[in-house]
């Protein structure tokens, strides 16, 4: 007996050894099957970054005189508005050197961080893409932006060469509660295969805006009057808002060397504000930025 058992363990080992061949008929067709990667595959900073990205219709249909205007309505984005002239982005509560505002990567060379009352040297009308950058990711531009990234992109470098020789867009818009009227315009050409040009500009003017009744509130009124104002001062202006008349133009152009290994452009640009600040009586206007920029 116990020797048939030896015998028939390598037997039974055998069979299971060889190969077995399964045939099974499929009627119809088959299910479509969708596989979908996990998140956890994304990079770390993909991960951890958080980003809003205005461009196209959505940025026309948001434009406004300044860039906090712009943006007050992304998810945790306020603005300081120091007047239609002045307003910087508030992300997650915090302002001034804590977020910084980039032109085309590079940071906007002005007094808005540590004056919020000074406008900021970037212009939304020509923008192509504006991005604002939350999360761990924006150490990669500096200590400083510890709060967040605004990258205004205007294209005001060319990086390609139109295909049909020019592109070109414009923009021309008005406004009744203050008489506004603002144009911006830009156009890229191709000078041969690989030299590639750019120019725009933008123009905006308005009056002081109109409001319902008078200018201050009733509790600025009460604290003026306290003060020995007469009434007819202490109650503000009636129908309009004094002060917060804008006046803004930029001019800038570029050109750039494009070749299979990449480009190579400079540029340079012109921008002047000047605005009122509504805050409390002041009166008169606050020159803005004035000056050249280069890339």
């Amino acid at each position: 007996m116990s020797k048939s058992k030896f015998y028939g363990l390598p037997a039974a080992a055998l069979l299971i050894l060889l190969p077995n061949n399964s045939f099974a008929q499929i009627n119809g067709e088959l299910d479509e099957i969708i596989v979908t990667g996990s998140p956890l595959s994304h990079s770390v900073s993909n991960s951890i970054t958080g980003v809003s990205v205005l461009t196209g219709e959505e940025l026309a249909e948001r434009l406004a005189n300044n860039i906090g205007e712009t943006l007050k309505h992304e998810p945790g984005v306020s603005s300081t508005f120091f007047g239609a002239g002045a307003s910087r982005p508030i992300i997650r509560g915090q302002d001034g050197d804590r977020v910084r505002i980039l032109d085309n990567g590079i940071g906007s060379i002005d007094a808005s961080s540590t004056s919020p009352d000074h406008a900021v040297a970037v212009e939304p009308a020509q923008a192509e893409r504006i991005e604002v950058i939350r999360g761990a990711s924006v150490l990669r531009f500096g200590s400083s932006g510890a709060g967040g990234i605004v990258n205004v992109i205007d294209g005001r470098i060319p990086t390609v060469v139109p295909e049909d020789g020019f592109d070109g867009d414009l923009r021309v818009g008005g406004s009744t509660a203050d008489n506004g009227f603002e144009f911006a315009g830009a156009l890229d050409g191709g000078l041969g295969e690989n030299l590639a040009v750019h120019i725009d500009g933008t123009f905006k003017d308005t009056d002081d805006f109109d409001i319902p009744e008078f200018a201050f509130s009733d509790a600025q009124t009460e604290a003026l009057l306290a003060e020995g104002v007469p009434l007819e001062e202490a109650t503000g202006a009636e129908g309009q808002q004094p002060n917060s008349a804008v006046r803004i133009w930029s001019a800038s152009g570029g050109v750039s060397w494009i070749d299979d290994w990449g480009f190579l452009g400079v540029s340079v640009r012109q921008f002047e504000s000047t605005y009122g600040i509504t805050e409390g009586a002041e009166e008169g206007e606050e020159e803005g930025e004035e000056g050249e920029e280069g890339e």
